[in-house]
């Protein structure tokens, strides 16, 4: 039997512990009253977002497009594809015509109308002055595929489709359960109406934010019950037995419950992102419990008595498991740092998760071991093993641990020079590729080529212009300023301009119907204007009068402000805001300073605020640097050691930049959140490590004996942390949606090389003499 080291009742951790098994009872009663009333709370809870919580917050910018777009029309619609045998079939033309009304007076007033061919006008010459037509009264296909405001936009450039833009009422405080409820209820009136079934394809914001929706209540009710099992079978093949897997289980649920339950009272609306909190909680309370139940069985194969070893326990990883639990605290709530409602929630949550996992953890266990619940399983820990199929399977995954754990020791030992060049070597050239990255955010890149999603996409983008729309808002500067024929030719040059532009796939603005009505009258060639102001606003007046409709999405009542409508191909955000920030250029300097000019959209200020996102996301990634080099400084007790030990724990969040610039070159925003869970997370196991080591160099020799004892105390639970780590996040790999699916992806790739780090690079060091610590005299 191995010696025991004297315990030391004076801990912090011992008297903890030694407090919570005098109060079992007590304690017991007041978490399971806490529980009820968490639960109870949740009771109130929904998901779903508007969008200035998700994303803009208080944003001045996003306030002035709430302005324009309650002028002009806003970019939040619904693109409806439907294929036909003929666009303009009299039958077709009238279901899209009713269709049009029926969608405005949905009760819940959540669209403004429909606009379609069934609806859309066309501009003839009349012996001198003009008509407006509907294109049900005689017009043909081939005109219509010749028309560039139809062409493309509202019949498929096959000449076998049509589209339908549905448009939503602005309103900033709509959130995704009502767009939820819009969207039903607009499929029921596209059925009343013989548009339905799997060939009725759709696009548009409010599409995306609602499949985010469907994938985040997928996110808990579907990949949350798969981690909880996953978890439960690993714990148990690595303890070969249930009851710490029924514990991990039980606590982890508690924390999650607690969790959510807090959150709510800060908002009772979840966003999309906070729907993955708790599988996150539940994984990190998993590991948590397994540290603790490891040094208690440690202490138990010891020989210790049954308190002595929840006691000792406390000493082992008490303190290791507090700091590891400040670090992932750090790191989590680093997402605060992104200045967008969504990721501060879920940093908050997320914090609070982690607080409440190790509290519950810390006192749990230690009750639950003390009624001796797994006594008999340690007696029988050197019993043959079963010989069933799953006691083979678990004896060789327990050989296998051992087996990687004694082959990094022996490397680490006998090549200690060559494992820290290579680790270094490594991190310089993942630097290198880190800088291949481009970052932006395209919110249908989100979802799998293959989902529905994807499909529809792909079919409009083959027949129609761009979804993806950008309006071009145009104040001239006092009423009545956009008569002015000189303005209006500048207007004009700017328009074909910007048309010309290869990301703009069609603009339309007041000079397009200028333009038709000047040549209907026989007093242009398609492409001159009217050259008074008298004639252009008598033209405007004759439109009108001839019962031509949506001028006012064109141009204001006083004729001083107007509006160009653009649809773009491009989808990133970065790539939207890009272009919205040149065409203002292009357009103040094709106008003069005289007029305003604003090239904006919903896009193209989620592109804007994606570079505060970055920023955020840098300034908090900054700060989990700073904190957790802090902590490893107070926790080795030196400023040097501190530092030298972050080498190991940067390791991989620059292999996971180097990964992403070489391998994927764009990418996602939300990939950087991956970079703060894995500094909150991928730390804890050099902390695990070096704790460990601190306390066996003060009682050994020399190191190797020190680092032989960390390896077999600290080892074995360092791989299963990580093995329970990989295998609770690995479910998320089945996601539709990308931000969950590198959660079981890149996250355990990321904790993968962590470890590896840990347990070559970390003893590599100590060899050497960097991480060095003094050992007993």
């Amino acid at each position: 039997m191995a010696d025991t080291h004297d315990l030391d009742r004076s801990d912090p951790f011992v008297r903890w512990f030694a407090l919570v098994l005098r109060q079992r009872r007590a304690v017991a009663l007041l978490v399971a009253a806490l529980t009820v009333v968490a639960g109870l709370t949740l009771t109130r809870v929904s998901i779903g977002s508007t969008l200035q919580k998700l994303f803009f917050g208080d944003s001045p910018d996003y306030a002035r497009y709430l302005e324009q777009s309650q002028r002009f029309g806003n970019d939040e619609h619904v693109l409806i594809g439907i294929p036909v045998d003929d666009p303009l079939a009299l039958d077709l033309l009238k279901r899209l015509a009713t269709l049009d009304e029926a969608v405005a007076d949905i009760e819940t007033g959540g669209f403004t109308g429909a606009h379609s061919i069934g609806v859309a006008q066309r501009i003839e010459g009349d012996d001198g002055g003009i008509q407006v037509r509907d294109w049900s009264e005689g017009g043909t296909l081939e005109a219509a595929l010749d028309d560039p405001g139809v062409a493309g936009v509202l019949v498929g450039r096959d000449g076998r489709s049509v589209s339908v833009l549905v448009e939503l009422a602005v309103d900033p405080d709509r959130t995704g359960q009502e767009g939820l409820a819009n969207l039903d209820l607009l499929d029921d009136t596209l059925a009343e109406h013989g548009f339905s079934g799997d060939h009725v394809h759709r696009a548009g914001f409010p599409v995306l934010l609602v499949e985010m929706l469907h994938l985040a209540w997928d996110n808990l009710f579907r990949l949350l019950p798969m981690s909880v099992l996953a978890l439960l079978l690993t714990v148990m093949a690595v303890f070969k037995r249930i009851l710490p897997a029924i514990v991990s289980v039980g606590i982890s649920g508690l924390a999650m419950i607690w969790t959510m339950a807090l959150s709510s009272l800060i908002d009772p609306v979840f966003s999309i992102m906070v729907t993955a909190v708790p599988l996150v909680v539940v994984v990190v309370g998993f590991s948590d419990v397994i540290h603790l139940w490891s040094a208690w069985e440690q202490e138990r194969l010891l020989g210790r008595p049954r308190e002595e070893s929840i006691l000792a326990s406390a000493s082992d990883v008490g303190r290791a498991c507090l700091l590891t639990s400040v670090t992932t605290f750090v790191g989590f709530v680093s997402l605060s740092f992104v200045p967008t409602p969504m990721f501060r929630q879920m940093g908050v949550t997320l914090g609070i998760g982690v607080a409440l996992a190790l509290v519950l953890a810390m006192t749990l266990v230690p009750v639950l071991l003390s009624y001796g619940l797994d006594d008999d399983a340690i007696e029988k820990r050197s019993a043959a093993p079963s010989k069933s199929a799953w006691g083979r399977g678990v004896v060789a995954l327990d050989h296998a641990l051992d087996a990687i754990i004694e082959a990094m020791s022996t490397l680490s030992s006998r090549r200690p020079w060559p494992v820290v060049v290579a680790f270094l070597v490594l991190m310089g050239a993942a630097g290198a590729g880190a800088l291949q990255m481009n970052i932006d955010a395209e919110l249908i890149s989100r979802v799998d080529d293959g989902h529905k999603l994807q499909i529809d996409a792909r079919w409009l983008s083959e027949r129609f212009v761009g979804d993806n729309a950008l309006q071009v808002f145009v104040d001239s500067g006092e009423p009545d300023g956009l008569l002015d024929p000189t303005l209006l030719s500048k207007l004009a040059d700017f328009q074909d301009a910007v048309t010309a532009l290869p990301s703009v796939d069609q603009s339309v603005s007041l000079v397009d119907g200028l333009r038709s009505m000047h040549d209907a009258l026989g007093a242009g060639d398609g492409t001159t204007l009217p050259d008074t102001r008298a004639a252009v606003a008598q033209e405007l007046l004759l439109f009108e009068m001839s019962g031509g409709r949506d001028l006012d999405r064109l141009v204001d009542f006083d004729r001083q402000r107007a509006a160009i409508h653009l649809r773009l191909q491009s989808g990133g955000m970065r790539a939207t805001r890009d272009i919205a920030h040149d065409i203002t250029a292009m357009g103040q300097d094709a106008l003069g300073s005289a007029v305003s000019v604003e090239a904006t959209s919903l896009s193209a200020l989620m592109g804007a605020w994606i570079e505060r996102i970055i920023d955020g996301q840098v300034r908090g990634i900054s700060f989990s640097v700073g904190v957790v080099t802090l902590l490893m400084v107070m926790g080795l007790r030196s400023l040097r050691l501190g530092l030298v030990s972050m080498l190991p724990n940067l390791l991989p969040l620059i292999w996971l930049g180097g990964y992403l610039g070489l391998a994927w070159g764009d990418v996602d925003t939300d990939t950087a959140v991956i970079a703060m869970l894995a500094i909150g997370i991928g730390v804890d196991d050099t902390i695990h490590f070096l704790m460990r080591y601190r306390v066996e160099a003060a009682r050994c020799e020399t190191r190797a004996e020190a680092l032989q004892r960390t390896y077999a105390f600290a080892g074995r639970a360092i791989v299963m942390t990580t093995v329970v780590l990989v295998v609770g996040f690995l479910p998320c790999a089945l996601s539709d949606y990308f931000s969950l699916r590198i959660l079981g992806t890149l996250l355990p790739m990321v904790l993968i090389f962590a470890v590896l780090a840990d347990l070559l690079m970390v003893p590599a060091m100590v060899r050497v003499g960097w991480l060095a610590l003094p050992t007993k005299d």
